[in-house]
C-alpha cells in the first residue's frame, strides 16, 4: 500500500507533463522517474545512505545525459559489433575495429548535444534565442529523475512523507498553474499524498509503540484507511461546494501583489522555454495563455506593443484586391475564443479535446453554396498557433478541436506549420440578422459582480430605440468606434472593472479593452456575446499571392450568436475598417448548432463521474485490503483468533469511553458492556441502530475468551467460528458508545441487576 501511494504521488508529475503535450519526448519521463524512485529506496538501506544518495544522483545524471543525447549505442548495432569482434581479432585486425563504429556514433551524438546545451544555456543567460528542445527535455528528465530519487530515499530514510514529497509538490503545483489538462494528475497526486501522509504517520507510531513495548490493535490500520479515504473524498466535495466569488477576490489580490516577480519569471521562462510549442488548451483556471500571463489569463493590460514581424501568410480564394477588382471583405483570422469575463480580463470554461482526421477540403468547399466557402492556405511562422476564419468546416490534416460543447469551438490545434482549411464565415445581411434570434445562453451572458451598474445603464440608454439584438449591437459598435484609438492606453487600476474604466475614465483604447467593453455591454442587455482573438486581414502581397500578416494585425473583436447564422463578428475598435454587411440575403450556414447552456447536472457530470470513479477505486482498495486481512486472520490458530477478536472489542470500546473496570473479569466486563449498549439507540433519517440484543453475543465472546485464556486445551474451530459471528454482530453497535444523541435511560452500572 505504502509503495503504491509513493509511486502514484511521484509518477503523477511526469504523467502530467506528458498529458500537457508542451514538451516533445515527454512520454519517456515516467520510466526515468520510476527508476529514480526505485534507486532512492534502495540507497536508503545502505550503510552510508548520504554518500549512496550522492553517488546514485551522479550515476543517474550521466545516464540521463547519455540517453537524451542519443549517445547510447543501439542494442542491435552493439550486438553486431560484439559478434564481429572475434572474427576481426582472428583475421589479423585488418581495418577498423567493429566496436569503434558505434563508439564514434555515440561520441558524435554527445558532442552535438553538448553544443546544443551550450547554445541553450548561453541564450537563457543573455536573452538570445534557440530552437532546440532536447536541452529542455534533458533538464526536465534530470530534474524529475533526481526528484524521484530524493522521494524514495527520504521516505525510507526518515519515514517522512513531507520531506519526501516536498520537491515534487512544488513542481506539481507550478506545472498545474502553467500547463493544460493536468487536473486528473493533480487530483491523483493530492490523493496519494494524503494517503501517504497518513500511512507514514501510522508507521512512525508503530515503530514507537514497538520500541516501547506497547500493545496495539491491528484494527487501527483499518480505521486509518477508512478515515483517509473519507478525507480524500471530502476535499474535492468541499472544493466543489465552495462559492468561487469567495476565492476570486483574494486570489486576484495575491496575483496583483506578485505582478513584478511574475513578469520577471515570465521573461526568464520565455528565454529558457522559448522553443516549446504549447497548444492553446486550458491551464489551472481553464485558460489558454502564454507562460507569462498566468494564472489570470488574458489580463487586459497596457500599453499595447505590436511587433512588425511576420507571423503567418495566408492565401484564400477571395479575389485579389486590385484597384479594378471588388473591395475585399474584412477577414478575421481567429485563434481563440473566450467566454468567462473576470472584470480584469478573460478566462475560458474547461473544454474537451476531440481528435479529427484529415478532411477533403475541396469536396467540402464544393458542397457549399456558390461564394460561401472560404478556402485558406496558411503558412505559419514558428510559435504561431493555428488559425482559421470563423469556425472551420474541414482541415486537410489531422487536428484537434477544442470544444466547450458540441459545436462550440474554442480553437483548433495541429503541429504542422502549413495546412489548408475551409470555412463558411457568416455573410448574413442586416435584414437576416434582424430577423434572427439571439439565443439566450447563461454562459455567454454571465458577468461578475464587479461590473458597475452604470455600464448596463449606458448600454440600455444607447439601445433604447433599437428594436432587435442586431440593432442593439450595431448601436453599441457605433458608439465605441467614435472613441479615440490609442495603443498607449494604460491598464485599468487595480480593483477597477475594464469596461467601466474604458467607458468612464480612459474613454479611449485599443482592441482588447474596446472589444471587451462591447461584450460586457451586450451581455448586460441579455445578448449572448464572447471575445475572439487572432489577427485581421494583413497586407496583400502579389509575390505571395495572399496576405502577409504581421504582429501589428493582432486583434481582438466581439462575436454575437444569432440563431441559424452562427457567431457573427463586430468591429467596435476605432481605426479598424468597419464591417460591410451584404445588402442581399446570403445563404445561411447549414446545421449551425444553437448555443445552449449545459444543464446544471450536465455541467457537473464529468466531476461526478470522476468522483464516483475515485470512490470506486478507494472502495475497491479497502475491500481488497479487508479481504487480504481476513484471509490472514482465518489462517491463525483458533486461540489466536479468539484473543484477537476480544482485544478488538475491548480496544474499540475503550477508545469510545467504556473500558474495563479495575478487577473486572472478562465475563463481568462483557455483561457490563452489553448492558450499556442495550440502552443505546440512534436514528439518522430513515435508519435506526439499536444496541438491543448485543448482550448474548458479548457473553458468548466473553466465555470463548475465558475458556481460551484460562483453559488447558486449544479451543476447537467451532469456538473460533462462534467468536467471529459474535464480533460481526457486535462491531457496528460498538460505535453507539461514541454517539451523543442516543437515548440514555440512566447512568452506567456495573452490577447488571445483581
Amino acid at each position: 500500500m505504502v509503495g503504491l501511494l509513493l509511486a502514484a504521488a511521484v509518477l503523477s508529475l511526469p504523467l502530467a507533463i506528458g498529458i500537457a503535450t508542451w514538451l516533445p519526448g515527454a512520454d519517456s519521463l515516467w520510466p526515468w522517474s520510476l527508476l529514480g524512485l526505485i534507486v532512492g529506496l534502495k540507497m536508503a538501506n545502505r550503510a552510508r545512505p548520504g554518500r549512496a544518495l550522492a553517488i546514485a544522483a551522479l550515476v543517474l545524471t550521466v545516464l540521463v545525459t547519455l540517453s537524451v543525447a542519443g549517445s547510447v549505442p543501439r542494442l542491435s548495432a552493439l550486438t553486431e559489433a560484439v559478434t564481429a569482434t572475434p572474427a576481426w581479432l582472428l583475421g589479423g585486425r585488418v581495418g577498423e575495429g567493429p566496436l569503434l563504429g558505434p563508439l564514434r556514433v555515440s561520441g558524435t551524438a554527445l558532442a552535438d548535444f553538448t553544443a546544443q546545451l551550450t547554445a541553450w544555456g548561453q541564450a537563457a543567460r543573455v536573452g538570445g534565442e534557440t530552437f532546440e528542445t532536447r536541452p529542455i527535455l534533458w533538464l526536465t528528465t534530470l530534474v524529475l529523475t533526481l526528484t524521484a530519487l530524493w522521494a524514495g530515499w527520504a521516505f525510507r530514510h526518515w519515514r517522512s512523507a513531507v520531506m519526501a514529497l516536498a520537491p515534487t509538490a512544488v513542481l506539481m503545483v507550478s506545472h498545474t498553474i502553467f500547463a493544460p489538462r493536468v487536473g486528473p494528475m493533480f487530483v491523483l497526486f493530492l490523493a496519494a499524498s494524503i494517503g501517504l501522509l497518513a500511512q507514514a504517520r501510522y508507521l512512525s507510531l508503530v515503530r514507537d509503540w514497538e520500541a516501547a513495548g506497547v500493545d496495539y490493535s491491528d484494527e487501527i490500520h483499518l480505521d486509518l484507511n477508512f478515515a483517509t479515504a473519507l478525507v480524500i473524498l471530502v476535499i474535492p466535495l468541499m472544493a466543489w461546494a465552495t462559492p468561487l466569488p469567495i476565492l476570486y477576490g483574494p486570489a486576484r489580490a495575491a496575483w496583483q501583489a506578485f505582478e513584478t516577480p511574475r513578469e520577471a519569471a515570465g521573461m526568464l521562462a520565455r528565454r529558457v522555454f522559448g522553443p516549446i510549442q504549447r497548444p492553446p488548451v486550458p491551464g489551472l483556471f481553464g485558460a489558454a495563455t502564454p507562460v507569462d500571463e498566468l494564472p489570470f489569463s488574458r489580463v487586459i493590460s497596457g500599453p499595447a506593443e505590436l511587433s512588425a514581424e511576420t507571423v503567418f501568410q495566408v492565401r484564400t480564394n477571395d479575389p485579389p484586391p486590385f484597384p479594378e477588382g471588388p473591395t475585399p471583405a474584412n477577414r478575421y483570422w481567429r485563434l481563440d475564443t473566450w467566454d468567462i469575463y473576470t472584470g480584469r480580463g478573460w478566462n475560458n470554461t474547461p473544454w474537451e479535446t476531440r481528435s479529427v482526421a484529415a478532411g477533403n477540403v475541396e469536396d467540402v468547399a464544393a458542397s457549399l453554396p456558390v461564394g460561401a466557402a472560404l478556402v485558406q492556405r496558411y503558412n505559419l511562422a514558428e510559435r504561431t498557433g493555428p488559425l482559421a476564419a470563423n469556425a472551420p468546416l474541414a482541415v486537410d490534416q489531422p487536428h484537434t478541436r477544442l470544444e466547450r460543447s458540441s459545436g462550440d469551438l474554442v480553437g483548433i490545434w495541429l503541429t504542422n506549420r502549413q495546412y489548408t482549411v475551409v470555412s463558411q464565415p457568416p455573410q448574413a445581411s442586416p435584414a437576416q440578422l434582424r430577423a434572427a434570434a439571439a439565443v439566450a445562453d447563461d454562459r455567454y451572458l454571465a458577468l461578475p459582480r464587479s461590473v458597475p451598474e452604470r455600464v448596463a445603464a449606458l448600454a440600455a440608454q444607447l439601445t433604447a430605440d433599437a428594436p432587435t439584438a442586431y440593432d442593439k449591437a450595431h448601436a453599441i459598435e457605433t458608439y465605441l468606434r467614435a472613441l479615440p484609438y490609442d495603443l498607449t492606453t494604460p491598464a485599468a487600476p487595480p480593483g477597477r472593472d475594464v469596461a467601466d474604466y474604458t467607458l468612464f475614465d480612459a474613454q479611449r483604447g485599443y482592441c482588447d479593452p474596446i472589444a471587451t467593453t462591447m461584450v460586457v455591454m451586450l451581455r448586460s442587455l441579455g445578448i449572448p456575446a464572447r471575445l475572439a482573438t487572432g489577427y485581421i486581414n494583413g497586407a496583400y502581397d502579389v509575390r505571395v499571392g495572399g496576405y502577409v500578416v504581421t504582429g501589428q494585425e493582432a486583434h481582438a473583436w466581439p462575436e454575437v450568436f444569432f440563431s441559424g447564422i452562427g457567431w457573427v463578428e463586430f468591429e467596435p475598435t476605432p481605426g479598424r475598417p468597419s464591417i460591410t454587411r451584404p445588402e442581399a440575403d446570403a445563404p445561411l450556414i447549414a446545421g449551425v448548432p444553437v448555443a445552449a447552456p449545459a444543464s446544471g447536472l450536465a455541467r457537473w457530470l464529468p466531476f461526478l463521474a470522476g468522483l464516483a470513479a475515485l470512490g470506486l477505486v478507494v472502495a475497491g482498495g479497502v475491500a481488497l485490503f479487508r479481504a487480504v486481512q481476513r484471509r490472514r486472520f482465518l489462517a491463525l490458530p483458533a486461540s489466536s483468533q479468539v484473543r484477537t477478536i476480544w482485544e478488538r472489542v475491548v480496544a474499540r470500546a475503550e477508545r469510545l469511553g467504556h473500558g474495563p473496570q479495575v478487577g473486572q473479569t472478562p465475563l463481568e466486563y462483557a455483561a457490563d458492556l452489553g448492558h450499556d449498549l442495550a440502552r443505546r439507540e440512534v436514528e439518522v433519517g430513515p435508519w435506526r441502530l439499536a444496541g438491543r440484543g448485543v448482550e448474548k453475543p458479548l457473553t458468548t465472546l466473553g466465555e470463548a475468551y475465558t475458556a481460551t485464556t484460562y483453559g488447558n486445551a486449544e479451543p476447537d474451530p467451532g469456538t473460533a467460528e462462534r467468536a467471529r459471528s459474535a464480533w460481526e454482530w457486535i462491531r457496528p453497535r460498538v460505535w453507539l458508545l461514541g454517539w451523543r444523541g442516543f437515548a440514555d435511560h440512566g447512568p452506567r452500572t456495573t452490577d447488571h441487576g445483581k
